[in-house]
């Protein structure tokens, strides 16, 4: 069984350094992140036996924990990370994005449309925070201070059924 969590972690060095622990006491295989702590070059706050693969802004990450998965990136761009994990299980296309409130989510939606069609009948899991809210993942949107959010929220809610 491959176990894979997904995480925003602030920008946290704290959170970074719980994170690596909390990873191997739950025996995970694959974490994808949003927000690491990234410095100096880097995702930081994680052990070198953790395979870190960040996308060009360091925005968000794949982190393969499993040593016995092999994997290789898929695609790397400013909206993200894609990375194919190959184990016990088969192959699966695993994908981590953080999508600013600052950007359009239309670039985003661009790279997601590229790793569909490069997946093709491969599974493929993508992970995002897209500071968007929606009743199709139950997060509020009651918030009038959150408007920007529940646009974008619509719109992705509109491109997650259309590519069901």
């Amino acid at each position: 069984m491959m176990d894979i969590v997904q995480l925003n972690c602030q920008r946290s060095v704290p959170v970074m350094l719980d994170l690596s622990v909390r990873l191997c006491e739950l025996n995970c295989s694959i974490a994808l992140l949003q927000e690491p702590y990234f410095a100096h070059g880097g995702v930081r706050g994680l052990p070198a036996s953790m395979r870190v693969y960040a996308d060009k802004k360091g925005e968000s990450c794949v982190v393969i924990v499993d040593v016995n998965l092999s994997c290789v990136v898929v695609s790397e761009s400013e909206y993200g990370v894609c990375v194919c994990v190959e184990g016990p299980l088969g192959r699966l296309l695993v994908a981590s994005s953080y999508c600013r409130l600052s950007c359009g989510l239309e670039p985003y939606i661009e790279f997601w449309e590229r790793l569909l069609y490069i997946a093709d009948s491969t599974p493929l899991l993508l992970a995002a925070d897209a500071n968007a809210c929606s009743p199709l993942w139950f997060s509020k949107t009651s918030s009038v201070r959150r408007r920007p959010n529940r646009i974008r929220g619509e719109m992705l809610a509109e491109w997650v059924i259309s590519n069901r």
